[in-house]
C-alpha cells in the first residue's frame, strides 16, 4: 500500500487491499531496535497505473501472506 494513498477514497476503491507483490530479496542487515529486517519487493501495479504510482523513494506499507508450496 503506497503510504501516501492509505486514506484515497479513490485509490481504496480500485485497490482495497493495495497492490500485490513479492519478496525479492532479503537484505543481510537487522535494525534489532525495531526488530525488522529490510527487505526489496517486486510489487505488481496494473498497466494502466504504470509510471503514476509508486516512484522511487515513495515510503510503503507491506504485509506478508504466506503462500502454501
Amino acid at each position: 500500500m503506497p503510504e501516501a494513498f492509505a486514506k484515497n477514497k479513490t485509490f481504496l476503491g480500485k485497490h482495497k487491499q493495495g497492490y500485490h507483490g513479492v519478496v525479492s530479496r532479503l537484505m543481510p542487515t537487522a535494525d534489532r531496535s525495531k526488530g525488522a529486517i529490510p527487505v526489496r519487493v517486486k510489487v505488481r501495479v496494473p498497466r494502466e497505473e504504470r509510471g503514476r504510482l509508486p516512484q522511487a523513494g515513495h515510503g510503503v506499507m507491506v504485509s506478508f501472506k504466506k503462500v502454501d508450496e
